[in-house]
């Protein structure tokens, strides 16, 4: 039992050596935290508040239409494959 607890202990140790270099890696050369801290203070935090919470009503609004429509988009190709799988079925008997 030992010799697969060190042989689990080696590859988890591995893994999280690559996880760990590749998030040092973006970390040092994309920078994420740096990028939308300075969009926020040079963009957005200007701007009155009126037309922040504009923005933010707009934009919940477009995620909340785009929503609906792949929800819709989704029922229908689902009706679509269940009279496919139901004619099939009709013709197979």
């Amino acid at each position: 039992m030992i010799f697969f607890e060190t042989i689990w202990y080696h590859i988890t140790n591995f893994f999280n050596f690559i996880g760990t270099g590749i998030n040092n890696f973006l970390v040092n050369t994309i920078n994420i935290s740096r990028i939308y801290t300075s969009f926020y203070n040079n963009i957005v935090a200007p701007l009155p508040e009126v037309l922040k919470i504009l923005i933010l009503i707009i934009l919940v609004a477009t995620i909340i239409i785009g929503l609906i429509y792949l929800i819709r988009k989704f029922l229908k190709t689902m009706l679509v494959i269940s009279i496919l799988i139901v004619s099939i079925l009709i013709i197979v008997r």
